[in-house]
């Protein structure tokens, strides 16, 4: 594991030098083969440097390209076999259940399955085109991912630690690590090809992302009467930086699902009642937020208060009923997360993970990486508003910018233009939100419904919480503005969204007229998404 090599060569007369060496390859699978091909020369001699744990079996030296050729020893494996009979048996399951699911508001329409496939496969495609660790901590969060296919385990200690002194295992948000653990375990009966195994690492994220997609359709078939529900969904499911959050092994997109999916039970929730199927999707979706992300918390505790307020609202005094649900969702939350929490309580003696990270950074990472080695921006004493807004630092432009659509390490952004056009998109929906509140709560007088007051001020709270967390880590813990970190607000953002244009929408007689609109919205922002990935992603 962990395998390094790289080959110097020398020409007559010439001596091994750093100028006339390879890169240096890492190979992370000790069944890998690798080709290195050698600027064309005669050679009077070369030398092979591998360092790490290894077996080699052979080496070729050839002055025509080489390929490696597969060959498949075993014609048949019954385990083979019984892996895809469990694939199609569970696809075959899922259509009949849906083909045969009572019609309701709730169902997904055939054309809407098949635009979640079209998410599927243009989301693998991004996922299949760039090498490990192109992303941020990717690398980091492989290597735990790696650390379990190959010892069934997670790290422990300092068993894997990174330039950072600390390792992701330190932490208990691994769910996308054992996510890709399984999906790793699944393609390793077939192959251990070291690209397909990345692959199938970075297949939860693309799954995850299709979730989200799939439950905010659902979320806008309940709370949307018009077409532009399908700004929502098209908005979220096309948004650049979204597709690459659903490209590679991150905790964001994880954590973005079990947000989708705690909304939609509340929508649920809300709309008919509480009952034991949606308070299980409901401890689902908190469980999955509490295994992602941090910053995805805040809708654990908005579930709580949801909760309540909307059963104590349809059942005035049912203490009784209130009390089983509870046990319920506590039961299923303690049985999905208990596990996880305890043993890095057991093992770390921390719940979290913050002390244990703080101090393996400090006494394990590089110099310059040292926590005690970086000052703040509260330790320097520069204000807050000169860390958001000053040139310097630009803190909310960076964020906005990477909210859209930034590549690799936050290295490969798009022409201005595009970023320009967008703002006004959401500008001119969130002055449209605004100004239909005005019309319906001041000019008209309408009454708000309290339950809908409620949810619209927990979405719109959970989304200013979200960003103000990444202010203040960014202020008092590490200068990080990264719009990933902000995405558990941006299902609030699309639906805002979606809602200002609604109201515009409305003033449009015609329903031809409106689904023209919106129409060119979608197709709008569904090529401006394969311009961005066509014109940044793939060149960088």
């Amino acid at each position: 594991r962990g395998v390094q090599a790289q080959i110097f060569y020398r020409a007559e007369g010439e001596a091994f030098s750093s100028e006339n060496v390879t890169k240096v390859y890492d190979l992370p699978f000790a069944s890998s083969n690798l080709i290195i091909e050698l600027p064309k020369n005669e050679y009077d001699a070369l030398r092979i440097d591998i360092e790490g744990d290894f077996i080699l079996t052979d080496v070729q030296i050839s002055q025509t390209p080489m390929d490696i050729a597969h060959t498949f020893e075993k014609p048949f494996d019954v385990l083979h076999v019984l892996v895809l009979f469990c694939f199609f048996g569970f696809v075959g399951w899922a259509f009949v259940r849906w083909y045969y699911a009572e019609k309701n508001a709730r169902r997904l329409s055939a054309a809407e399955l098949l635009f979640c496939l079209g998410c599927f496969v243009y989301y693998f495609l991004w996922a299949s085109l760039k090498r490990l660790n192109y992303a941020p901590d990717e690398q980091m969060r492989f290597d735990v991912t790696q650390f379990l296919f190959e010892h069934g385990r997670l790290p422990v200690g300092d068993e894997l630690l990174s330039d950072w002194g600390f390792s992701y295992a330190h932490l208990p948000t691994v769910l996308c690590n054992w996510l890709g653990y399984f999906c790793m375990k699944i393609i390793s009966v077939f192959t251990l090809h070291p690209r397909v195994l990345l692959l199938a690492a970075r297949l939860p994220n693309v799954l995850c992302g299709v979730g989200a997609v799939y439950y905010t359709i659902k979320i806008g078939k309940l709370m949307f009467k018009t077409p532009a529900r399908w700004i929502m969904v098209v908005v979220m499911a096309f948004m650049p930086q979204f597709v690459f959050l659903s490209s590679y092994i991150n905790n964001d997109m994880v954590a973005f699902f079990g947000v989708t999916m705690i909304v939609y039970a509340w929508v649920l929730g809300m709309k008919y009642d509480w009952n034991f199927a949606n308070t299980a999707l409901l401890a689902i979706g908190i469980s999955v937020c509490a295994l992602a992300y941090y910053n995805s918390y805040i809708w654990i505790l908005f579930s709580v208060i949801f909760f309540y307020a909307i059963y104590f609202r349809k059942h005035p005094g049912n203490y009784k009923d209130a009390a089983k649900y509870t046990a319920f969702i506590a039961g299923v939350v303690f049985l999905l997360i208990g596990y996880t929490f305890i043993r890095h309580l057991v093992v770390y003696n921390s719940l979290l993970g913050f002390e244990v990270t703080a101090y393996y950074g400090e006494n394990f990472a590089i110099d310059a990486l040292k926590p005690s080695n970086r000052f703040t921006m509260l330790e320097l004493g520069i204000p807050l508003m000169t860390m958001l807004f000053d040139p310097i630092y630009e803190w909310l432009e960076i964020t906005w910018v990477s909210s859209i659509g930034n590549f690799g390490y936050m290295q490969y952004r798009g022409p201005d233009i595009v970023y320009e056009i967008v703002t006004a998109f959401v500008a001119i929906g969130g002055v449209a939100l605004l100004v239909r509140v005005v019309v319906v709560l001041l000019v008209r007088g309408r009454k708000p419904d309290p339950s809908m007051t409620l949810f619209w001020g927990l979405v719109a709270l959970a989304a200013v919480v979200t960003v103000a967390l990444s202010i203040y880590n960014s202020y008092t813990q590490d200068f990080q503005p990264q719009g990933r970190y902000c995405y558990p607000a941006f299902l609030s953002l699309v639906f805002f969204l979606a809602k200002g244009y609604e109201w515009l929408l409305s003033l449009l007689r015609k329903n031809e007229h409106k689904y023209a609109v919106v129409s060119a919205i979608c197709t709008g922002f569904a090529a401006f998404s394969l311009f961005m990935f066509w014109t940044v992603y793939l060149p960088s």
